[in-house]
C-alpha cells in the first residue's frame, strides 16, 4: 500500500529521536498493522488510519515514552545540522570571492615593459 508507506514516512519524519528508537517503534507499529490485517484482511487504509490516528499524534505518544535527554540531544543535533547547511555554502561563497579578488589583484600587479636590444658587430 502506497498510502501506508506515506503514513510511515510521515511518522518517521515527525519523530525526534535516535534512528534505533525510530526503527524499534516502526517495527512495533508495522507488527500491529500486520496483526490487524490478519484479523481483517478486507480492511482499507482508512480503517488503518482510523485505528492508528494522525502520524504526528502517534509519534508524540511514542516520544512521551522516551528519555527527555534523548529528545533534547536530537533536537540540538537537528539545529546544528540546519546551521551547518546554511553556513557552509556562505563560507564557500566568501572563500570563492576572496580567491577571485586575489587572482584579479595578481594580474594587476604585473608590469610589462618592452626593451629593444641592438647588437653592433664590428
Amino acid at each position: 500500500m502506497k498510502a501506508l508507506n506515506r503514513y510511515y514516512k510521515t511518522l518517521r519524519k515527525t519523530m525526534i529521536c535516535s534512528r534505533a528508537s525510530k526503527t524499534r517503534f516502526l517495527k512495533q507499529t508495522d507488527a500491529f498493522v500486520e496483526d490487524f490485517l490478519k484479523d481483517k484482511p478486507e480492511a482499507t487504509f482508512e480503517d488503518l488510519s482510523n485505528l492508528l490516528g494522525d502520524p504526528a499524534a502517534l509519534s508524540e505518544t511514542f516520544m512521551e515514552t522516551l528519555d527527555p535527554a534523548e529528545i533534547q540531544h536530537h533536537k540540538r543535533m537537528q539545529n546544528i545540522w540546519k546551521i551547518l547547511l546554511v553556513a557552509l555554502p556562505i563560507v564557500v561563497i566568501v572563500l570563492l570571492c576572496i580567491f577571485v579578488y586575489y587572482i584579479g589583484q595578481a594580474h594587476l600587479d604585473i608590469e610589462l615593459t618592452e626593451e629593444t636590444v641592438i647588437y653592433l658587430y664590428p
